[in-house]
C-alpha cells in the first residue's frame, strides 16, 4: 500500500519541564530541564491563538515533562481555543473518571498514554532514578486504571508502546490492557512505537509484533510537515493497532545545510512551544538549540520560516 492519508499537525505545548518519571530513552525534546511552567495566562493564549492562524493549525498537543502534574492543567485546558486538544501523559498519577470528565468537558478530546511495561520489574528497569517496588507497584497499576477511567469519561484514547524490550514485554502490555476491566479492544487504540536508542533491533522486534498480531495493513497516515509516518493495522479479534518507526522527513527551510542530518533519527517533527527565561518561545528542533531552531514566538511570526512551514504543512 503505497498511498498515504495526509493529516493536519498540531502545535506541541510543553507545559513544563518537570516529569515524575526518568525514562532511560527519554529525549527530552530539547532538554526539558532549561524551561520553565507555563501560566493559564493571556500571554499564552494569545502565543497559541497568534501561531495557529498564522500556520493554519486547528490542533493543540499538550505535552511535558508530564501534563497532569501542572497545577494548571485544567485552566489551560479550559483556555485553549483549538477544536482539537489532546494530551500526552505517563499516567502515573491517580486520577479518578470525575477528573477525566471535568477535562473532557473542559476541552479535551483526546488522550495518548505512555505506557511501556507491565510488570513492575520491567517499569522500574527502564528508570534512572532509584524507586521502591511499592512505588513501582502503585505508579504501574494508576497508568492502567487512568486508561480505564479515561475511556469511562468518554475520552477517545490511545496507549503509546515504545518496543525497547523486545515484543514479548510489549505483548505483555497488550494482553494487561485488554483483560483491564471496562477497556475494551474495541475502544482503545494501541500503538508501537520504535526506540530511537536501538532503532534496528527495536524496529525488527516491531516487525515480529505485526505478525504475531495477524495485523493486516489498513492505512498509512503522515502528520504533513513532520516525520511522523505511521501505519495502521487490523488485528485478530478486533484488536486495533498501529505503529510509528522513525521516518526521517528533513524540511528544507529548518533543516537544511543541518551538519546533524547525519546522526538526526527524526528530522522535523513539527512546532513546539515553550517557557524560557519567562518569555514564549517556538522551537524547531529537538537536537539544536540555537536562535535559528529556538525563538520567541513574536521573532518566529515575523520570520520567513511561518511562510515556509505554512506551505509545508497545508
Amino acid at each position: 500500500m503505497d498511498a498515504q492519508d495526509l493529516t493536519k499537525p498540531a502545535i506541541r505545548l510543553k507545559v513544563t519541564g518537570l516529569c515524575n518519571r526518568s525514562c532511560t530513552f527519554c529525549h527530552e525534546e530539547g532538554d526539558m530541564r532549561t524551561i520553565d511552567a507555563v501560566r493559564a495566562d493571556r500571554e499564552l493564549f494569545e502565543c497559541l491563538e497568534e501561531l495557529a492562524k498564522a500556520l493554519g493549525i486547528e490542533r493543540l498537543m499538550l505535552t511535558g515533562g508530564e501534563p497532569t502534574i501542572h497545577p494548571e492543567i485544567s485552566e489551560i485546558i479550559q483556555g485553549a481555543t483549538f477544536p482539537h486538544v489532546s494530551m500526552t501523559t505517563n499516567g502515573i498519577c491517580p486520577i479518578e473518571d470525575v477528573q477525566w470528565r471535568l477535562w473532557h468537558d473542559a476541552g479535551l478530546t483526546n488522550v495518548a498514554f505512555s505506557i511501556h511495561d507491565a510488570t513492575v520489574q520491567r517499569f522500574l528497569a527502564l528508570e534512572t532514578w532509584p524507586r521502591r517496588p511499592g512505588w513501582g507497584l502503585m505508579a504501574l497499576q494508576s497508568q492502567f486504571e487512568n486508561v480505564r477511567n479515561a475511556l469511562l469519561a468518554g475520552i477517545p484514547s490511545r496507549v503509546n508502546i515504545v518496543v525497547y524490550a523486545g515484543e514479548e514485554e510489549a505483548l505483555r502490555v497488550v494482553e494487561r490492557l485488554i483483560s483491564t476491566p471496562d477497556i475494551s479492544r474495541e475502544h482503545l487504540e494501541i500503538r508501537f512505537l520504535n526506540d530511537l536508542s536501538a532503532i534496528e533491533t527495536s524496529g525488527r522486534a516491531m516487525g515480529r509484533l505485526q505478525t504475531m498480531l495477524d495485523g493486516q495493513l489498513v492505512r498509512q497516515e503522515r502528520r504533513a510537515g513532520t516525520s511522523n509516518l505511521t501505519h495502521y493495522f487490523q488485528g485478530h479479534d478486533g484488536l486495533q493497532f498501529s505503529m510509528k518507526r522513525s521516518d526521517r522527513y528533513f524540511v528544507e527551510a529548518v533543516c537544511g545545510g543541518c551538519a546533524l542530518k547525519l546522526s538526526c533519527h527524526e528530522g522535523f517533527y513539527g512546532v513546539r512551544v515553550e517557557k524560557r527565561s519567562g518569555q514564549y518561545h517556538v522551537r524547531l528542533c529537538i537536537y539544536k538549540h540555537g536562535h535559528d531552531v529556538v525563538m520567541p514566538w513574536q521573532d518566529f511570526l515575523d520570520s520567513p520560516l511561518v511562510n515556509n512551514l505554512r506551505d509545508v504543512i497545508k
